[in-house]
């Protein structure tokens, strides 16, 4: 659950009276890339009454709006969040170009990763973001071959303190300004659990099939028999296969 006071914390803690959110996104329409409709997804997005997501989804949005002013000063047009399942070892992504709906600047954050750690996550969300400068601005023209982790983002990665490697995996803790703009905000990046987010693939793997609910976080279970079927008595939805893991190296951003 989303702390509504911690919220109210962080649009203080940068001095910007936000108004109402549909206020505030209005602004970014004059940001470079914004179309309408991405402010109509995103209100409606927030709004939404009977949508699990929505706070989060606010919450999410604040600190977009958040990073898009510290490091980027305010130059990203709005983005629409999206919270759909993909790969077991993909973090998040950036959808190049328009998405299925005809939607531009999408950032998608694995709905399978969506309980990790506040720090983790925002850190998901701004390495996304910087894919959306990638494509928006210069470095558009670095791309070479669809190496997307190139020399170019990785140097601007490392400035913001989110270093990844050339296959955008987080293979080393975040350093400032990320993590103090972080700890101004009253969110404390704690390295104790970061096995979870560089976890390596591939060893110690269960043998076992794995089935995960649509609960917020879900809940998985592990069975021997890959016919199991069952509905969750929280969600009141099937449990669904989980995706296969592919990678041996750590999660990764795409």
């Amino acid at each position: 659950m989303v702390n509504l006071n911690q919220v109210a914390k962080i649009q203080d803690g940068i001095k910007v009276k936000f108004g109402s959110l549909n206020q505030n996104l209005s602004l970014n329409l004059k940001n470079k890339g914004t179309e309408p409709v991405n402010v109509q997804i995103r209100t409606h997005e927030t709004q939404i009454k009977d949508w699990e997501l929505a706070e989060k989804a606010q919450e999410l949005y604040l600190w977009y709006d958040l990073f898009n002013k510290e490091f980027f000063q305010s130059g990203l047009g709005v983005a629409v969040l999206s919270f759909d399942t993909v790969r077991i070892n993909t973090l998040g992504h950036y959808v190049i170009g328009r998405n299925g709906i005809g939607i531009e600047h999408n950032i998608n954050l694995n709905f399978l990763h969506l309980d990790r750690k506040k720090w983790q996550l925002l850190r998901t969300l701004l390495h996304e973001m910087l894919h959306q400068y990638q494509m928006s601005f210069e470095l558009k023209d670095k791309i070479r071959h669809g190496n997307y982790h190139n020399k170019v983002f990785r140097n601007k990665a490392i400035s913001l303190g989110i270093p990844c490697d050339s296959y955008g995996y987080n293979i080393e803790p975040p350093t400032d300004p990320f993590v103090a703009f972080l700890k101004q905000h009253g969110v404390e990046v704690d390295l104790t659990c970061e096995v979870s987010e560089y976890e390596l693939l591939g060893e110690g793997r269960s043998t076992l099939d794995k089935f995960s609910c649509f609960c917020i976080p879900p809940i998985n279970v592990r069975v021997a028999d890959h016919r199991f079927s069952a509905k969750c008595n929280h969600c009141g939805k099937d449990f669904m296969p989980a995706p296969p893991r592919v990678s041996t190296k750590a999660r990764r951003n795409r």
